[in-house]
């Protein structure tokens, strides 16, 4: 029973955006009965066990918390959980992973074993893990977990010699790629991208919410009509020249490597993200081996000599970029591959 509450948990967790803290769903039980259920929605918001500790109210005293993360045990924009957990009575905490961050780690387990609670870790620890794979990704390394996902043709084409790449991929296939777009932080792509495409970068053939939006622009070339610049949400354009434009954050960056552009976005608070053009990009991320999945919608049509997504040399088959088939599936008359990179060894 406990792993079946700890999965509904889980799913509760999926419910929030809280970057850059991490994803957590509560359950509070008490007589073999849920009374109260949390997940943190916002950063800044509630924790999910102080909100799951309140609708408990009184029926929380003596109960068992089943949380998707360690809780904290710090202040921060918060007050620490440790305590709610503790003032509200509980006796039994099951914990799904220990959090990562040094202000942390083991010490929240710590604070209310001492408090006299009995505490149970690694219930689902490794689709809790799962589930919180990009905080735990830039909490120990500065970058985030990073996805690129291309629309392709299956000779590799992401557009004609012309530059037209609408749409190389069918309708159901873009609603499952708005799908995406809705689970991630923010998403990026660079400014030729922009300038050639005017994409929105938006949310629109699913129900979700907007991620924001990195444009990758080291001359700030982008132009106030872009629509990316008329969305509602968070645009963010990186660049390594100053200045102003309307409803966009213009963050300053030297260095324009892959692993520099990367830890820039870890740096801003964002857990994970997707890539999605154009082919310098993918070119430079690809080669640079800093990204953790690559997803390739591939659209049933040829474009010969167009744009390919990746353009790097490759002299020994030996020295090519192995990767790991995660999942093959159908998406109307196209074709999905989700790919893992290979971690050195495997």
């Amino acid at each position: 029973m406990i792993h079946s509450l700890m999965l509904k948990a889980i799913r509760l967790a999926r419910n929030g955006k809280p970057a850059p803290n991490p994803k957590v769903g509560s359950l509070i039980i008490k007589e073999g009965r849920i009374v109260g259920t949390g997940f943190h929605r916002r950063a800044g918001y509630p924790h999910a066990e102080t909100i799951a500790l309140i609708e408990a109210g009184t029926k929380a005293r003596g109960g068992t918390l089943i949380t998707t993360l360690e809780p904290c045990c710090h202040y921060g924009q918060t007050p620490p959980c440790t305590d709610q957990i503790i003032k509200f009575g509980i006796r039994k905490v099951m914990v799904g992973m220990i959090d990562p961050n040094p202000i942390v780690s083991g010490m929240g387990i710590r604070r209310l074993e001492e408090a006299g609670c009995e505490v149970e870790v690694g219930i689902e620890a490794s689709r809790c893990e799962e589930l919180n794979r990009g905080y735990i990704k830039r909490i120990k390394t500065g970058l985030p977990y990073t996805m690129v996902k291309i629309a392709s043709s299956l000779d590799g084409r992401i557009a004609t010699v012309t530059g037209e790449s609408k749409w190389i991929t069918s309708l159901t296939s873009r609603r499952w790629a708005h799908l995406l777009r809705s689970r991630v932080d923010a998403v990026v792509i660079g400014i030729g991208t922009v300038l050639s495409d005017d994409p929105e970068l938006t949310v629109r053939l699913v129900p979700g919410e907007n991620p924001a939006r990195i444009i990758i622009d080291p001359e700030l070339k982008i132009r106030e009509r872009d629509r990316v610049l008329s969305e509602e949400g968070r645009t963010i354009i990186l660049s390594k020249k100053d200045g102003k434009r309307p409803k966009a954050e213009v963050v300053l960056l030297e260095r324009f490597d892959p692993e520099s552009i990367l830890k820039k976005i870890g740096s801003l608070g964002f857990n994970e993200i997707m890539i999605e053009g154009g082919g310098k990009i993918f070119s430079s991320i690809i080669r640079s081996r800093l990204f953790d999945e690559i997803i390739i919608i591939y659209g049933p049509v040829l474009l010969g000599d167009g744009i390919p997504f990746t353009r790097f040399p490759i002299e020994r088959l030996s020295d090519g970029l192995r990767l790991k088939v995660k999942d093959v599936k159908r998406s109307g008359p196209d074709l999905i591959v989700e790919l893992e990179r290979c971690l050195p060894g495997s």
